[in-house]
């Protein structure tokens, strides 16, 4: 996959957009991470620093330039100096794109997450012309897992390794739900 960038404009519903990750982010982000409920579904370490977050933004850009990650933050779609989560399509390099998603606590229950999936999903289809999107989640993970379905993936039966853990815990078995863009 050649180079990505952060779509501009950001993409957006009209309720959320997806835009780029900026250094100016990085209390917010650093803010969000620091929540529990991140921490026990996703890699993000615990007691997450402003030196994570700059490592993050180092390691994101070097990815997205290597095309194989594209890293966005959900904003407020009227405020987009307002993060309320994250979206990224991770894996481009294999034939198991993913997405992945956290939303800050104080932005839950209110569909962010459904529509930034949404919006990540049909950028992945529609314009990276990608024939199929995953979204792994921990079995015990059952929010997340609405969040998948929501968005219009469907559970596969599958159990899959995850991909991206790289601390010394064994590497759970994720639900696997895959999105195939109607045929056109």
């Amino acid at each position: 996959m050649p180079a990505l960038e952060p779509p501009e404009p950001p993409l957006t519903d009209g309720v959320v957009a997806l835009r780029g990750v900026r250094e100016a982010d990085a209390d917010q982000v650093v803010a969000a991470l620091r929540d529990p409920d991140i921490v026990r579904w996703t890699r993000v370490p615990a007691g997450y620093t402003h030196e994570d977050f700059a490592a993050y933004l180092h390691a994101s850009h070097a990815a997205m330039r290597a095309g194989t990650t594209l890293s966005l933050l959900v904003v407020d779609a009227d405020d987009h100096d307002r993060v309320l989560g994250s979206c990224g399509l991770h894996e481009l390099d294999s034939e198991r794109a993913d997405i992945g998603y956290w939303v800050a606590r104080g932005a839950r229950g209110r569909g962010v997450a459904p529509r930034a999936t949404t919006l990540m999903r049909d950028h992945a289809t529609g314009t990276l012309g990608l024939p199929r999107v995953e979204v792994l989640v921990h079995p015990d993970n059952v929010p997340s897992q609405r969040v998948a379905e929501k968005a219009g993936f469907a559970r596969t039966g599958e159990l899959r390794p995850s991909p991206r853990r790289d601390d010394h815990e064994p590497r759970p078995e994720l639900v696997v739900f895959a999105y195939l863009p109607p045929a056109r």
